[in-house]
Protein backbone atom coordinates (compact mmCIF):
# COMPACT_ATOMS: atom_id res chain seq x y z
CA UNK A 1 0.00 0.00 0.00
CA UNK A 2 0.89 3.68 0.04
CA UNK A 3 2.54 3.49 3.48
CA UNK A 4 4.82 0.68 2.35
CA UNK A 5 5.71 2.36 -0.94
CA UNK A 6 6.41 5.71 0.70
CA UNK A 7 8.54 4.20 3.47
CA UNK A 8 10.64 1.99 1.22
CA UNK A 9 11.15 4.57 -1.51
CA UNK A 10 12.11 7.28 0.98
CA UNK A 11 14.72 4.98 2.51
CA UNK A 12 15.95 3.94 -0.97
CA UNK A 13 16.49 7.64 -1.73
CA UNK A 14 18.69 7.99 1.36
CA UNK A 15 16.10 9.03 3.93
CA UNK A 16 15.90 7.85 7.50
CA UNK A 17 12.52 6.13 7.93
CA UNK A 18 10.70 4.88 10.99
CA UNK A 19 7.69 2.87 9.83
CA UNK A 20 5.06 2.13 12.47
CA UNK A 21 2.36 -0.43 11.64
CA UNK A 22 -0.91 -0.92 13.53
CA UNK A 23 -2.28 -4.45 13.33
CA UNK A 24 -5.37 -6.23 14.57
CA UNK A 25 -5.41 -7.58 18.11
CA UNK A 26 -4.21 -11.05 17.21
CA UNK A 27 -1.87 -12.81 14.82
CA UNK A 28 0.52 -9.94 14.20
CA UNK A 29 1.74 -10.12 10.60
CA UNK A 30 5.36 -10.84 9.68
CA UNK A 31 7.01 -8.17 7.60
CA UNK A 32 10.29 -8.46 5.72
CA UNK A 33 12.26 -6.57 3.09
CA UNK A 34 14.15 -8.29 0.29
CA UNK A 35 17.94 -8.41 0.33
CA UNK A 36 17.91 -6.27 -2.84
CA UNK A 37 15.82 -3.57 -1.14
CA UNK A 38 18.02 -3.57 1.96
CA UNK A 39 21.15 -3.28 -0.23
CA UNK A 40 19.64 -0.35 -2.16
CA UNK A 41 18.76 1.44 1.10
CA UNK A 42 22.28 0.90 2.46
CA UNK A 43 23.93 2.04 -0.80
CA UNK A 44 21.90 5.29 -0.76
CA UNK A 45 22.81 5.94 2.88
CA UNK A 46 19.22 5.50 4.00
CA UNK A 47 17.86 3.59 6.94
CA UNK A 48 14.62 1.93 7.94
CA UNK A 49 13.34 0.95 11.33
CA UNK A 50 10.12 -1.01 11.64
CA UNK A 51 7.93 -1.16 14.73
CA UNK A 52 4.28 -1.70 15.48
CA UNK A 53 1.58 -2.47 17.96
CA UNK A 54 -1.80 -4.09 17.89
CA UNK A 55 -4.82 -1.78 17.98
CA UNK A 56 -6.02 -3.17 21.30
CA UNK A 57 -2.82 -2.19 23.09
CA UNK A 58 -2.95 1.33 21.63
CA UNK A 59 -6.58 1.72 22.73
CA UNK A 60 -6.05 0.41 26.26
CA UNK A 61 -6.67 2.84 29.13
CA UNK A 62 -3.78 5.31 29.44
CA UNK A 63 -3.70 5.06 33.24
CA UNK A 64 -5.17 3.15 36.15
CA UNK A 65 -7.48 4.52 38.85
CA UNK A 66 -4.48 5.91 40.76
CA UNK A 67 -3.24 7.81 37.68
CA UNK A 68 -0.25 5.55 37.04
CA UNK A 69 0.52 5.22 33.32
CA UNK A 70 -0.44 1.74 32.12
CA UNK A 71 -0.38 2.02 28.32
CA UNK A 72 3.12 0.88 27.42
CA UNK A 73 2.37 1.00 23.68
CA UNK A 74 1.75 4.76 23.75
CA UNK A 75 4.88 5.39 25.81
CA UNK A 76 6.92 3.27 23.41
CA UNK A 77 5.73 5.26 20.37
CA UNK A 78 6.76 8.54 21.95
CA UNK A 79 10.22 7.23 22.80
CA UNK A 80 10.77 5.43 19.50
CA UNK A 81 9.66 8.25 17.20
CA UNK A 82 11.86 10.91 18.70
CA UNK A 83 11.45 14.11 16.66
CA UNK A 84 10.55 13.13 13.09
CA UNK A 85 11.13 15.67 10.34
CA UNK A 86 7.97 14.49 8.60
CA UNK A 87 5.02 12.28 9.40
CA UNK A 88 2.88 10.44 6.84
CA UNK A 89 -0.32 8.80 8.09
CA UNK A 90 -2.72 6.56 6.19
CA UNK A 91 -5.41 3.99 6.81
CA UNK A 92 -4.21 2.06 3.77
CA UNK A 93 -4.22 -1.62 4.63
CA UNK A 94 -6.72 -1.46 7.52
CA UNK A 95 -9.41 -3.38 5.63
CA UNK A 96 -6.86 -5.91 4.36
CA UNK A 97 -5.60 -6.42 7.93
CA UNK A 98 -9.17 -7.06 9.12
CA UNK A 99 -9.67 -9.60 6.33
CA UNK A 100 -6.34 -11.30 7.11
CA UNK A 101 -7.31 -11.72 10.76
CA UNK A 102 -10.85 -12.86 9.88
CA UNK A 103 -9.37 -15.72 7.80
CA UNK A 104 -7.44 -17.01 10.84
CA UNK A 105 -10.31 -16.93 13.35
CA UNK A 106 -11.87 -20.04 14.77
CA UNK A 107 -15.69 -20.29 14.87
CA UNK A 108 -15.51 -19.54 18.61
CA UNK A 109 -13.42 -16.40 18.03
CA UNK A 110 -15.88 -15.24 15.36
CA UNK A 111 -18.77 -15.68 17.79
CA UNK A 112 -16.93 -13.82 20.57
CA UNK A 113 -16.22 -10.81 18.33
CA UNK A 114 -19.71 -10.44 16.83
CA UNK A 115 -20.64 -6.76 16.77
CA UNK A 116 -17.01 -5.58 17.01
CA UNK A 117 -15.91 -3.62 13.95
CA UNK A 118 -12.26 -4.64 13.77
CA UNK A 119 -11.54 -2.30 10.89
CA UNK A 120 -12.76 0.60 13.05
CA UNK A 121 -10.57 -0.65 15.91
CA UNK A 122 -7.54 -0.65 13.62
CA UNK A 123 -8.38 2.83 12.26
CA UNK A 124 -8.82 4.16 15.80
CA UNK A 125 -5.48 2.63 16.80
CA UNK A 126 -3.87 4.35 13.81
CA UNK A 127 -5.33 7.72 14.87
CA UNK A 128 -4.08 7.29 18.45
CA UNK A 129 -0.60 6.33 17.21
CA UNK A 130 -0.62 9.28 14.77
CA UNK A 131 -1.52 11.66 17.58
CA UNK A 132 1.43 10.42 19.66
CA UNK A 133 3.89 10.87 16.78
CA UNK A 134 2.44 14.13 15.41
CA UNK A 135 3.24 16.25 18.45
CA UNK A 136 6.94 16.08 17.61
CA UNK A 137 6.79 16.28 13.80
CA UNK A 138 7.58 19.36 11.74
CA UNK A 139 5.48 18.47 8.69
CA UNK A 140 2.47 16.19 8.53
CA UNK A 141 0.83 14.52 5.55
CA UNK A 142 -2.41 12.55 5.74
CA UNK A 143 -3.22 10.24 2.82
CA UNK A 144 -6.89 9.29 2.61
CA UNK A 145 -8.94 7.49 -0.02
CA UNK A 146 -11.50 9.54 -1.93
CA UNK A 147 -14.49 10.28 0.32
CA UNK A 148 -12.80 8.92 3.44
CA UNK A 149 -13.69 10.75 6.68
CA UNK A 150 -16.25 12.94 4.97
CA UNK A 151 -19.19 13.78 7.28
CA UNK A 152 -22.48 12.26 6.19
CA UNK A 153 -25.66 14.31 5.76
CA UNK A 154 -26.86 13.42 9.26
CA UNK A 155 -23.57 14.33 10.98
CA UNK A 156 -22.33 17.77 11.89
CA UNK A 157 -18.69 16.75 11.39
CA UNK A 158 -18.18 16.05 15.08
CA UNK A 159 -17.29 12.59 16.28
CA UNK A 160 -16.57 11.05 19.63
CA UNK A 161 -13.97 8.86 17.91
CA UNK A 162 -15.66 5.77 19.31
CA UNK A 163 -15.13 6.93 22.90
CA UNK A 164 -18.22 5.23 24.29
CA UNK A 165 -17.49 2.05 22.40
CA UNK A 166 -13.91 1.81 23.67
CA UNK A 167 -14.90 2.62 27.24
CA UNK A 168 -17.30 -0.31 27.14
CA UNK A 169 -14.83 -2.58 25.38
CA UNK A 170 -11.81 -1.98 27.60
CA UNK A 171 -13.44 -0.62 30.78
CA UNK A 172 -11.90 1.83 33.21
CA UNK A 173 -10.31 5.08 32.11
CA UNK A 174 -10.97 5.26 28.40
CA UNK A 175 -8.46 6.62 25.96
CA UNK A 176 -9.47 9.69 23.99
CA UNK A 177 -9.57 8.65 20.33
CA UNK A 178 -9.34 11.46 17.77
CA UNK A 179 -12.44 11.57 15.55
CA UNK A 180 -10.45 11.97 12.34
CA UNK A 181 -6.91 11.68 11.05
CA UNK A 182 -6.73 15.49 10.68
CA UNK A 183 -7.65 15.83 14.36
CA UNK A 184 -5.05 13.18 15.25
CA UNK A 185 -2.20 15.07 13.64
CA UNK A 186 -3.32 18.41 15.02
CA UNK A 187 -5.08 19.80 11.98
CA UNK A 188 -1.88 21.03 10.38
CA UNK A 189 -1.71 18.26 7.82
CA UNK A 190 -1.35 18.55 4.05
Amino acid sequence: GIGEITSIETARLGGSVKWFVVSAASNTPNMALTAETLAAIEKAGGSMELAGADAGSLLAPPSDAEGTATNDALSAIAGWCGTPGSLICTYDGALEEKRRVDRTKSPEQIENTMGVDEEQLIRSGIRVAAREAAGRSKSKIVVLAAGEEMPSDDEDGESDGGKGFFAGLFGGNEIQVPGSMAEAVGGGAS
